[in-house]
């Protein structure tokens, strides 16, 4: 997958995981906008997206089942999305934890998924640079 194709399918499979309950946190919010300004999608097609995706229940429910479909994969995308600017915040960090409680993702296989994400943006960075 190209880095730029990557890179959406992160920020869609954060909104996918921050509306899954209907409701969207602050710190959701908070990752959602961090993603989606280092990958150059605007505050405008964000709500967008985002207001799509909690208007319909349908859809919601769609596109948790393609994100659950695997969840360990998800969850390594999340952890790259909100490593793309080089650092991985403690607030990201804590929402990247109930994101994958989200996904059912055991809190014994967290450490290892987060390490390959964050190798996963580093990839992403490097083929960035000339």
């Amino acid at each position: 997958m190209n880095p730029a194709r990557e890179q959406a399918e992160m920020l869609r499979a954060a909104i996918v995981l921050a509306v899954a309950d209907g409701v969207i946190t602050s710190s959701e919010r908070g990752l959602l906008s961090a993603l989606a300004k280092r990958i150059g999608v605007s505050a405008e097609t964000l709500d967008g997206m985002v207001a799509r995706a909690l208007a319909d229940v349908a859809v919601r429910e769609e596109l948790f089942r393609v994100a659950t479909a695997d969840p360990e994969l998800t969850l390594e995308l999340l952890v790259a999305a909100a490593q793309i600017d080089g650092q991985v915040h403690a607030q990201e960090r804590q929402t990247l934890v109930q994101m994958a409680e989200k996904l059912d993702v055991p809190v014994a296989q967290f450490d290892d998924i987060f390490t390959r994400g964050i190798a996963r943006a580093d990839a992403i960075r490097a083929n960035r640079r000339p």
